[in-house]
């Protein structure tokens, strides 16, 4: 059986989060200083004075400041993570072959080679950390562990439970290692909640129900975990590709001030970087576009791909980058663009309505000139075989990313948005547009969220909320005062839509309310005046249908409609 090296560097995130804003990187410096990684609301990583304070990965952000309160906050940044941690790769294969990144700060090497180079595992373990700690700094800084077993998962886990000193899993003894480890360690969180919830707390617990009833119950998914935790990971070390540098620069004397001249300046440039990915059997899923005009301004944006790019993929975002930068500058800027006026406004409307374009969730700076240089660097590659159309033509989902591609180049990049969940109280809170192609919004947190709404969800939100008026049955309007008491229950509404004629409906069960107090932030976010107070109801009407109904400054409203 062929054994796996894995190395992990737990620090990683904070390393490479205090690089990216010019800190100087050493182990003194990260061990000594109370730094908190976040994505989103979450507690990403910290560093070991932090987490002295009580700072653990996953606590919100409050409650990371309250435990440590002279504590600096970051923020994680995933590419510049990747690309620190490619200089450690670098290292790391000047002292073994067939290295793997499995993210930023994890990595695996198949075991059998250095293992003989260098006379045994715990030599080849000892030569392989004093070559990555003598070549790298912030190797050095972020600490490295090593755990070495039979498959990749045990070796992941060996070296996530390892201590100064590596952690060696005896041959053929995978399973007695996983056995006792806590089921939250699973990868997949939601399969470890529902486990949890199952009374199931420990790999070996899950190891030992049947394989045919974790499928049936966890699908495909449940089916790999489950291999996995049982010392069954059939996973190969699949080493990284090098490529010399692909990345595209184009530099004019003369600064370009048109959109139009500036795509087709770059076509064929980017036309052969493409075909230079093709020749390795590689397309590009994200591109970074850098632009820099004749008086030193600079946009920087990276732009992702559900699927894959080709040439006039990369144009397009050249393009709308360029768009986005023009509006943002408004009349002071010298750059000028050709898009239809139609766009243009719809650009305009995402931007007022809170849209973000990009990972980070906003527009790339305004440019102030013509642009003299355009760098295209592809930021992740994947092997070409992973997007090729079926021999017997494509399948839906193919044929509907191309549809979309194809009205995303013609009504720019924010005239397709898809719609995404995330946290709120309110069902209009929770519910996001994002343009295509786009990396996932993050969500803002996972609760708790007073005053949210049980489930199920509604299936009908309205755009505008439909005014209605609620009776008990001695014909009173129904109200709710300060201590959310109601004053009677709820016997009938009628809901009073715009240019159409009143409905009633009967009431025949009810539930609420689910009260929601209103701060002065959320007009800070909204646009709108705070309101003191929101009480929802859900309710069932005598023809079986649900609505949510809500009341707000003395007036009843529809929200949303269950069907």
């Amino acid at each position: 059986m062929a054994r796996v090296m894995a190395l992990w560097f737990p620090r990683w995130s904070v390393v490479a989060a205090l690089a990216a804003i010019g800190e100087t990187i050493s182990d003194q410096a990260v061990t000594q200083s109370a730094v908190v990684v976040v994505r989103g609301n979450r507690v990403l990583d910290a560093s070991q004075r932090a987490r002295a304070d009580g700072v653990l990965p996953g606590l919100r952000l409050r409650e990371a400041q309250s435990r440590s309160p002279q504590a600096r906050v970051l923020r994680a940044d995933e590419a510049a993570e990747s690309r620190a941690f490619a200089q450690v790769l670098d290292v790391l294969e000047r002292a073994v072959a067939g290295v793997e990144a499995v993210r930023p700060g994890l990595c695996i090497v198949p075991a059998r080679g250095p293992t003989r180079f260098y006379g045994g595992e715990v030599q080849a373990v000892a030569a392989v950390v004093d070559a990555v700690r003598a070549g790298s700094v912030a190797a050095l800084a972020a600490g490295v562990r090593v755990g070495v077993a039979d498959d990749v998962f045990a070796a992941e886990q060996a070296a996530y439970a390892s201590l100064p000193s590596p952690v060696f899993v005896a041959q053929g003894r995978s399973r007695d290692f996983l056995d006792p480890l806590p089921i939250e360690r699973l990868a997949d969180g939601e399969v470890a909640s529902l486990l949890q919830r199952l009374g199931v707390t420990t790999f070996g617990g899950f190891a030992s129900l049947p394989a045919e009833l974790v499928e049936a119950r966890l699908g495909a998914v449940g089916a790999v975990l489950h291999d996995r935790v049982s010392g069954l990971d059939g996973r190969a070390v699949v080493p990284r590709q090098r490529h010399e540098d692909l990345a595209l620069r184009v530099h004019w004397d003369e600064p370009i001030e048109r959109e139009d001249q500036l795509a087709f300046a770059v076509r064929d440039a980017v036309g052969r970087l493409v075909d230079d990915l093709a020749q390795r059997r590689l397309v590009a899923t994200a591109v970074r576009i850098e632009l820099v005009s004749d008086r030193g301004d600079r946009s920087d944006r990276l732009w992702s791909h559900p699927q894959c790019f080709d040439a006039s993929g990369i144009v397009d975002r050249l393009r709308w980058q360029v768009q986005a930068s023009a509006s943002r500058g408004g009349n002071g800027g010298d750059f000028s663009t050709t898009t239809s006026p139609g766009v243009n406004t719809m650009a305009a409307a995402s931007r007022q309505s809170g849209l973000g374009t990009g990972p980070a969730g906003g527009y790339p700076p305004a440019l102030d000139g013509g642009i003299t240089q355009v760098t295209i660097t592809p930021e992740r590659v994947a092997e070409a075989y992973r997007f090729e159309r079926a021999l017997f033509g494509s399948g839906v989902e193919d044929r509907v990313a191309q549809g979309l591609a194809r009205v995303q180049g013609i009504v720019g990049h924010d005239g397709v948005l898809v719609a995404q969940v995330t946290g709120g109280r309110s069902v209009r809170d929770r519910r996001v547009f994002v343009p295509w192609g786009e990396q996932a919004a993050p969500v803002r947190g996972d609760g708790p969220w007073p005053g949210r709404l049980p489930s199920p969800s509604p299936s009908l939100v309205y755009a505008d909320r439909v005014a209605a008026t609620v009776w008990d049955a001695a014909g009173g309007v129904v109200s709710v005062d300060s201590r959310g008491t109601v004053s009677a229950h709820l016997a009938s509404f009628e809901v009073v839509p715009v240019g159409a004629r009143p409905r009633r409906h009967q009431v025949v069960g009810w539930a609420g309310p689910w009260a929601v107090a209103g701060r002065w932030w959320d007009s800070a976010i909204s646009g709108d005046a705070a309101p003191a107070r929101v009480d929802r109801f859900q309710c069932v009407d005598d023809e079986g249908i649900g609505w949510l109904l809500a009341l707000e400054a003395g007036r009843w409203w529809v929200e949303a409609r269950y069907d």
